[in-house]
C-alpha cells in the first residue's frame, strides 16, 4: 500500500507488517493511509514469510520499521524479533509489537523487550482508532528513511 502523497523515493517510510489476522491489517493499513507521510507497507501474515523476504530483500530495501504481532502461525513474534535481532545490518531496525495479548509481552525475555520500541494493542484498533492512529504517527515522526 502506498500512501499517494508521496513526493519522493527517499521520504518514503518502508514498513513491514507481520500480522495473521485479515480484519486487523485492513484497520492497520487504513491507519497508515491516514498519514501525512508517504508509507510503504509490506505485509506478512508470519514471521517465516517475513523473514524469507526481509533477507531476500534486505540488501536492497532495508525495513524503516517493523511491526509485529506475537500470536502467528509458524513463528511467534518473539521467536521474529530475535532472529531478526541476529541478522547483520537489521539489529538496528526498529520493532513494534502489536498484540491483543499485553501479557504476552510482559512474559518476553527481557532482552526481547528492550528490542522493542512500541507496544501498541489491537484493541485500540477498534475502541481507540484515534489513539491507535496517535501512536502511529508518534512511531513514523521518530523514523528518518533510509
Amino acid at each position: 500500500m502506498t500512501n499517494p502523497s508521496a513526493k519522493t523515493v527517499d521520504s518514503i517510510l518502508h514498513i513491514v507488517l507481520i500480522e495473521d489476522q485479515d480484519v486487523d491489517k485492513i484497520m492497520i493499513e487504513q491507519a497508515f493511509s491516514m498519514l501525512e507521510q508517504p508509507v510503504i507497507l509490506h505485509i506478512y501474515s508470519d514471521g517465516d514469510e517475513a523473514l524469507k523476504e526481509i533477507r531476500t530483500s534486505a540488501q536492497v530495501l532495508k525495513p524503516d520499521l517493523i511491526i509485529t504481532d506475537l500470536r502467528m502461525p509458524n513463528k511467534a513474534g518473539q521467536d521474529f524479533i530475535r532472529e531478526i535481532k541476529e541478522i547483520d545490518g537489521l539489529d538496528e531496525v526498529p520493532v513494534a509489537v502489536l498484540s491483543g495479548f499485553t501479557e504476552e509481552f510482559v512474559k518476553m525475555e527481557p532482552m526481547l523487550r528492550h528490542e522493542v520500541v512500541a507496544l501498541m494493542g489491537k484493541q485500540e484498533l477498534y475502541s481507540d482508532f484515534p489513539k491507535f492512529l496517535g501512536e502511529i504517527k508518534r512511531l513514523c515522526a521518530q523514523i528518518k528513511p533510509h
